[in-house]
């Protein structure tokens, strides 16, 4: 069974989210599955070497198929809209007509970044706008859960994930694949003292402790009906 695992923006970038969707496209693929990874672009790296770069960038055993919709990034939100919605349908069905729907008793996994996290709060309290610019909107865990429910999901597994508050670090290629704990990123900042390191390694010991507080959502549910279109009223 082909999984397809797809990634908003770029898959070329050095964050959280590209690394845990390498470490479970590898997971997938040792399971017996094909997983693919859609992307809306890459930088820097050719199409052609970019499973090649992906694999050895985040030290894979296997290759992992990549599609992209484009060359380049640092699109508007409304121009990432379009190019998925014009793009993507396509490049999923030349990744496999059977991935565009979801089977009955499938698997979704889901990764959201939090609206409640430190940051975003602390970002709210200094008066700045906390939702990321080519974001129409973020969610809490509560409103995540509700609309997946909706959809037609029971819930499988739901929790706070650590993996963007330790990655979203100022760092090069070498020392951000090797961070896989609290003691790298102390070490990283005692390397390199910038702002971002520093706030980043004072705010870990506390978004540990309050998990709610950390900066990804990710939910696991099963498809168990299918979702019914419902007209709703905004005022």
């Amino acid at each position: 069974m082909r999984i397809a695992l797809n990634r908003r923006v770029s898959i070329t970038d050095f964050d959280g989210v590209n690394k845990f969707i390498a470490l479970m496209a590898e997971g997938f693929a040792k399971l017996g599955y094909e997983p693919v990874i859609i992307s809306l672009c890459h930088d820097d790296t050719k199409e052609k070497e970019l499973t090649r770069w992906f694999k050895e960038t985040y030290g894979l055993d296997l290759e992992i198929p990549i599609y992209t919709l484009k060359h380049g990034c640092g699109d508007s939100w409304l121009s990432i809209a379009w190019n998925w919605w014009w793009k993507g349908s396509k490049l999923l069905r030349k990744a496999g007509e059977e991935n565009r729907a979801l089977k009955m008793r499938g698997y979704l996994i889901l990764t959201m970044l939090n609206i409640a996290s430190l940051f975003r709060r602390l970002k709210l309290l200094l008066g700045k706008q906390p939702i990321y610019r080519h974001h129409v909107r973020e969610y809490t865990m509560e409103e995540v859960l509700e609309l997946i429910k909706r959809a037609g999901f029971d819930i499988v597994e739901s929790y706070y994930s650590h993996i963007n508050d330790l990655t979203y670090i100022d760092v090069n290629q070498e020392d951000y694949l090797r961070v896989k704990g609290y003691k790298d990123l102390i070490g990283i900042t005692i390397k390199r003292p910038t702002k971002v390191n520093i706030l980043r390694t004072l705010a870990y010991s506390l978004i540990k402790l309050k998990p709610s507080l950390r900066q990804s959502i990710i939910i696991v549910a099963t498809k168990v009906k299918e979702p019914k279109a419902k007209i709703i009223e905004r005022w």
